[in-house]
């Protein structure tokens, strides 16, 4: 696959800008999701080749890593920029269990099902046309 192929500064790069992105979006600390989305990927991107391969859950339970890694590093990286208390523990221990579950089934759900239906209508389509007979 086209991610296994990519380098780690690539990967950082990647990270970085899209936590830039959601601190524009967010009323955080400037760098707060930057520095978090980069020290999550620093921590998961040796692991990717595991995750990629052509299984169905790969991508899901890559996702939900992912984010169980976020959420952990999240409330550290607050603490460190912003000064901010660490949350109250019920609530970091509903956010480390549902955040993973919810992204992983939408990765699932939203990302899998619908790449799998299209490589088949692909598959039907191609089919079709090798087995059609031009006159």
């Amino acid at each position: 696959m086209l991610i296994l192929q990519r380098s780690c500064i690539f990967g950082l790069y990647s990270a970085f800008l899209i936590g830039a992105g959601y601190d524009f979006l967010h009323a955080v600390p400037m760098g707060l999701f930057a520095m978090t989305f980069l020290l999550s990927t620093i921590a998961l991107y040796r692991y990717r080749e595991y995750f990629f391969a052509d299984q169905p859950l790969s991508l899901a339970l890559f996702s939900s890593l992912y984010t169980l890694v976020f959420t952990l590093i999240f409330p550290l990286v607050q603490f460190m920029l912003s000064g901010m208390k660490a949350p109250q523990s019920k609530d970091f221990l509903a956010h480390l269990i549902s955040q993973p579950c919810i992204h992983g089934a939408y990765s699932y759900f939203c990302v899998f099902f619908p790449m799998a239906f299209c490589q088949e209508q692909w598959k039907r389509c191609f089919r079709f046309f090798l087995q059609y007979k031009w006159r």
